[in-house]
This record gives C-alpha cells, sequence and structure tokens, in this order.
C-alpha cells in the first residue's frame, strides 16, 4: 500500500477531512444559502491543508513516485 499511497497519512486525513466537510456543505447546499460564507470556508479549507503539509514536510521526504530530475538549458 505504501506504494500506492505515497505520502503521509496525517496528509490522506487532511484530503479526506476536507472533501467531508465539502460535501457537507454541499449536501446542505450552502453555496446557495450563503455563497459568500461558503467561498470563505473553502478558501479556509485550502489554507489549512497547503498549511498541513508544509509543516509536517521534511527534507528528503518522498513526494512522487519517480525521481525529480534536475532540468539543464541546453
Amino acid at each position: 500500500m505504501k506504494n500506492l499511497f505515497i505520502g503521509k497519512p496525517l496528509h490522506w486525513l487532511t484530503i479526506a477531512a476536507a472533501l467531508g466537510i465539502m460535501y457537507w456543505l454541499g449536501a446542505g447546499q450552502f453555496h446557495r444559502v450563503n455563497y459568500a460564507g461558503f467561498l470563505g470556508i473553502v478558501f479556509g479549507i485550502a489554507v489549512v491543508c497547503i498549511a498541513v503539509v508544509l509543516v509536517t514536510y521534511r527534507r528528503g521526504d518522498r513526494i512522487t513516485r519517480d525521481a525529480l530530475e534536475d532540468e539543464t538549458s541546453d
């Protein structure tokens, strides 16, 4: 499973929580009742998700399946 789900379990839980909140907001049609509030919540979720990844990332962690190659301009 580690080859399939690259990344820390906390990152996957953060994504699952964000999707759950987004589903709850959509099911309650919050985007129709209070659009400005909905956009604020979506923006907040995005900021929290990015912050979690940036705070928990350590140099040398594997983030892609393939090794990243340095591009040199010819």
